[in-house]
């Protein structure tokens, strides 16, 4: 029988340890390294069947045939992060699978409720021009990319701003509060690496953005989809 297939973490926090468990109960067999900054996770690692390793020690492990990249743009600098992203291609990843780039659904100028789609307008900030240009780093390196938006668990989101709030009302359109959990996320970067998406896909119950006092929060009046 062909080996599972294998799959390399950059930056493995909790969208990376999610997607590691549910790689590890799709693919029983496979090798899963997960990569962090620092050991404060590794024993978390290990309980989930993967095998940690850090940034510094890359190289160590062997490449994987498949590499989630989920490294945060705050660690690195301007030119930095889509230095990273090169890099990890170049060093973690074999070419036999599929690279994916976590990005953000931030990057979207669109903030009045309005539907949008991969192809929407895009900001032009110092944050987004990071991502954007760790977007086209992953791209170019024979990568996609998927935008996510909204994340939480129970314990961390914007929701936690949310329920302090007492009742919130919707937008006069309608529209609703949404947001996406990290499993929800995690599911889909293992679809795109399982089917070796292409280009740039939105993940999110919704990518119609509206800014409620700057909590991050999407709307529910539009439907996200995948340019795969």
């Amino acid at each position: 029988a062909p080996a599972a297939p294998s799959l390399y973490v950059v930056g493995c926090g909790v969208l990376g340890r999610a997607t590691c468990r549910l790689w590890r109960e799709a693919h029983p067999g496979a090798r899963i390294i997960g990569e962090t900054a620092s050991t404060a996770s590794h024993a978390e690692l290990e309980r989930l069947g993967a095998t940690p390793a850090t940034r510094a020690a890359r190289g160590t492990p062997a490449k994987c045939a498949n590499v989630l990249f989920c490294a945060p743009p705050s660690a690195y600098g301007d030119e930095e992060y889509a230095a990273e992203v090169t890099e990890a291609a170049r060093t973690c990843w074999d070419g036999s699978g599929a690279f994916l780039m976590a990005s953000s659904g931030g990057v979207f100028a669109e903030d009045a409720g309005g539907v949008v789609d991969e192809a929407g307008a895009t900001l032009d900030t110092p944050r987004a021009r990071k991502l954007l240009g760790a977007e086209r780093a992953a791209l170019a390196a024979g990568g996609a990319v998927v935008r996510l938006a909204g994340l939480y668990t129970r314990d961390r989101g914007a929701h936690g701003y949310w329920y302090k709030q007492g009742e919130v009302r919707a937008a006069g359109d309608g529209s609703l509060l949404n947001f996406l959990h990290y499993d929800d996320a995690a599911a889909f970067a293992v679809y795109g690496l399982a089917k070796r998406l292409r280009g740039v896909s939105g993940a999110s119950p919704a990518l119609a953005v509206t800014d409620r006092g700057g909590s991050g929060g999407v709307s529910t009046t539009g439907s996200s989809s995948s340019s795969g």
